[in-house]
């Protein structure tokens, strides 16, 4: 068992504040475990603009890291550190973003149109659970009915973060309608990638593509992502591929259909006694659901998922039918 305890706090200067502005926090995330080889993550930073002009500024920032956990790649380095440098942004199509100090970085922001965003950024940490080089990337595209992204991150968590934050099925509220997305007003649907559930810290990258288009009636979401996990102990890995999408049809003003799909092959170097190992999974899933009233919904649902392994007793194949009737007070 693994108990996550998180706390943060963020200040940031005000609206009063236009040419010396200032921001700082501090977060903490610690995982007690069974096993007696707890995990912290413990940061804080904070960082100070001054602007030149209406297209150049200057920042100085510094903050602390303090990670707690067990590793053999020696990537994770405790101490303070500390960035100076500058931002240009000569018009609203492109800022440039770089500092030099203990910890690094350049950041390329570029928007061709309202409606497109391209970034990427470097950095090379001297400081930090992820010392060495890191990029990151991003490239945005919305139009009024679809919304189209590709990203690309590198990152040090654990399995139980990732686990926290993924799930089988959509997410619905408790009327059984679809959560959306505050940035693309769509239907949540998250990946299942966590299928080792292995107590170390890990560093993920990963690459994922997505689309999602909408009609007055429909909204359609798919997603191509590839990912690489390198354990800090074992210094094992893994590599996920897959792909998953979902359907949604509002066909009446209280009823809709949603139907989902993932598929996901997952790749694994060194496991199970240094044996290599693969798992491919796949579910699918068609749920009716309708709303009876503002405090009633119900909603039928049909569930197929099954996995084959190369390992012993790690296939399985499910058939699942829920019918439910929820109602709120």
């Amino acid at each position: 068992a693994t108990h996550t305890y998180t706390q943060s706090a963020f200040l940031r200067s005000g609206r009063r504040f236009n040419i010396l502005t200032w921001s700082g926090g501090v977060q903490n995330q610690r995982q007690v475990r069974a096993d007696g080889q707890d995990v912290e993550f413990r940061s804080g930073i904070g960082q100070i603009n001054y602007r030149l002009t209406r297209a150049f500024s200057t920042f100085v920032q510094g903050g602390f890291v303090d990670n707690q956990f067990q590793s053999t790649r020696d990537t994770n380095r405790d101490g303070l550190f500390w960035t100076a440098g500058v931002i240009w942004s000569p018009s609203r199509f492109l800022t440039l973003e770089a500092g030099g100090g203990r910890n690094s970085f350049a950041t390329v922001t570029l928007q061709p149109t309202r409606r497109t965003l391209l970034q990427g950024t470097y950095q090379r940490n001297n400081v930090g659970a992820l010392t060495g080089n890191v990029f990151q990337g991003l490239i945005r595209h919305h139009t009024r009915r679809t919304v189209w992204q590709g990203q690309y991150f590198e990152t040090i968590t654990t399995s139980q973060a990732v686990l926290a934050e993924q799930q089988v099925i959509p997410r619905f509220d408790a009327f059984g309608n679809p959560i959306l997305d505050p940035l693309t007003n769509q239907p949540v649907l998250v990946i299942i990638n966590v299928p080792e559930l292995v107590d170390e810290v890990l560093l993920r990258k990963r690459g994922e593509l997505s689309f999602t288009g909408n009609t007055a009636k429909t909204t359609l979401s798919i997603q191509v992502y590839s990912e690489r996990r390198i354990f800090e102990l074992s210094q094992n890995n893994s590599r996920i591929l897959g792909v998953s999408g979902n359907w949604n049809w509002r066909f009446g003003a209280r009823t809709n259909i949603l139907f989902d799909g993932i598929w996901q092959r997952s790749d694994f170097s060194g496991a199970r006694n240094g044996q290599d190992l693969s798992n491919v999974f796949w579910t699918a899933g068609l749920r009716l659901n309708r709303r009876l009233s503002e405090r009633m919904n119900a909603y039928l649902e049909y569930r197929h998922q099954a996995q084959s392994s190369g390992g012993i007793g790690f296939g399985y194949e499910e058939n699942r039918v829920i019918a439910a009737l929820n109602m709120g007070f």
